[in-house]
């Protein structure tokens, strides 16, 4: 550190500015932004400037710093001229820094607003749904599944136009077939149950195809669907003096199927939508009698979203 009476003999030619962005005075602001003078403390310092004298010893440099202090305390320091282009250097390329960040960010910016409403980004969301079902599924040997008459969906959004649904239906049907036939003069009576309880799970890509701010959406499904079937099979006989109760071997089918489909969609309330969807199935197993049919059903259910109410609207 030198005081100012090291300087008292000295000529000031001019005060110099070190860059264009600070000026002649560089404050407590530009200080801190730029990280400029490690020397003093940031509570402590004030204001600082920059003099070129007309002629100094060549070993003290010819430009001087002189801060001041908010105690209004007067310190000095002189500069050489590598060490003066050095706080230069580290300015601009802060600036150039600055610069290049804040155009990034323009860019960002300017490639969202460009895109369609529909396509901007726009937050994940869940959502789940319930309602009315009857699907038909076919099946390599019986069971023939039939799910009704409930679905549960759960769905999440990964874009804006599309959503991941998982779906799952359950049904138990109890049918009884009877007759009678007269053998050796005796009448029996033949009644057989037939309990077949299927179950579906469903994981349906959906692909919106209509505008965001409409209140009628209409998507397209694809995806695939795992079919549980179990069916239990008994026989009863009987007449006036026999009687006999016959199980059959329980049939079981767990087979994969693809579906496809349609869906409409309208908003109720901001959180609230009531929908239906079509759908086709086809049996993926090979191989045997009427693989080549598809089968189908339909849904009918409310779906309530948790998430931002300005894209309520935006799924089932």
């Amino acid at each position: 550190m030198l005081g100012n009476a090291a300087y008292a003999q000295q000529e000031v030619s001019r005060i110099v500015t070190v860059h264009p962005i600070v000026g002649e005075v560089i404050d407590q602001q530009e200080k801190l932004a730029f990280g400029l003078f490690s020397a003093y403390r940031l509570d402590d310092f004030q204001k600082a400037s920059f003099f070129r004298f007309a002629s100094l010893d060549s070993t003290r440099g010819s430009i001087l710093l002189q801060v001041t202090l908010r105690n209004g305390e007067v310190r000095t320091r002189s500069y050489s001229e590598r060490e003066f282009q050095q706080v230069r250097n580290s300015i601009e390329r802060q600036c150039q820094q600055t610069l290049y960040e804040q155009k990034q960010e323009e860019r960002v910016v300017a490639r969202k607003q460009a895109l369609p409403p529909d396509t901007a980004a726009a937050p994940k969301y869940w959502y789940v749904g319930v309602g009315a079902t009857y699907h038909s599924y076919n099946s390599v040997n019986r069971p023939y599944c039939e799910a009704e008459p409930l679905y549960l969906a759960i769905g999440y959004t990964i874009k804006p136009r599309v959503a991941l649904q998982g779906e799952v239906r359950y049904s138990r049907q109890i049918k009884n077939l009877s007759n009678t036939s007269v053998l050796n003069g005796e009448t029996y009576t033949y009644r057989t149950e037939r309990d077949t309880r299927s179950t579906a799970v469903t994981l349906l890509a959906r692909f919106r195809k209509s505008q965001t701010q409409r209140r009628l959406q209409f998507d397209w499904l694809a995806g695939i669907t795992i079919v549980h079937g179990r069916e239990k099979e008994t026989t009863f006989q009987t007449s006036s003096t026999y009687s006999q109760t016959y199980n059959y071997p329980i049939n079981k089918a767990i087979q994969p199927h693809l579906v496809g489909g349609i869906s409409l969609r309208y908003l109720l309330a901001p959180h609230v939508t009531l929908g239906t969807q079509l759908l086709l199935n086809k049996n993926l197993v090979p191989f045997f009698f009427g693989w080549g049919t598809p089968f189908g059903g339909a849904d009918i259910g409310v779906s309530y979203l948790f998430g931002d109410r300005k894209f309520a609207h935006a799924v089932k």
